[in-house]
């Protein structure tokens, strides 16, 4: 049901960028690029882009909740977030959004490469990452998987 739901304000949130007139020129050309890149890689390094990405952003929102104040949370998201987005790695939920505003831009891109070359291969790294590499590892170290049981 989330999924969906990111989905469904990922493309009501397309619309309304599209309707305000900004999608246009120079941002248009550079969304347009930013979705063909994104549904041009093979499976594998799309999902290891995914696994990083993930990584990064469950990284940020544990690093936010161990803070007490607004900014050291606002720092603790600040860098893993920056991170992935200037490495280059791939996040299912956030290219909900940017895919479609590169279509809506006129960009070379089928709904079926967006599936098949992005959203698929990506999402299937998002849930290695927050599911494996890290709730499993935080489980293992402070939790049941580890014996760390308080019960």
């Amino acid at each position: 049901m989330t999924y969906a739901g990111n989905l469904f304000g990922s493309l009501v949130a397309v619309e309304a960028f599209k309707y305000t007139g900004l999608l246009a020129g120079p941002l248009a050309k550079m969304a347009g690029g930013i979705a063909v890149a994104k549904c041009k890689s093979d499976f594998m390094p799309t999902v290891v882009k995914g696994i990083f990405a993930n990584w990064l952003v469950c990284l940020a929102a544990f690093m936010a909740t161990c803070e007490s104040d607004l900014s050291g949370k606002i720092l603790g998201c600040w860098f893993p977030i920056s991170a992935f987005v200037l490495c280059g790695f791939e996040h299912s939920i956030a290219n909900l959004f940017l895919i479609p505003l590169g279509m809506r831009a006129g960009a070379d891109v089928s709904t079926m490469d967006i599936v098949m070359k992005n959203v698929v291969p990506v999402t299937i790294g998002n849930i290695i990452a927050g599911a494996v590499v890290f709730a499993a590892s935080y489980s293992f170290l402070y939790g049941k998987l580890g014996g760390h049981s308080k019960d």
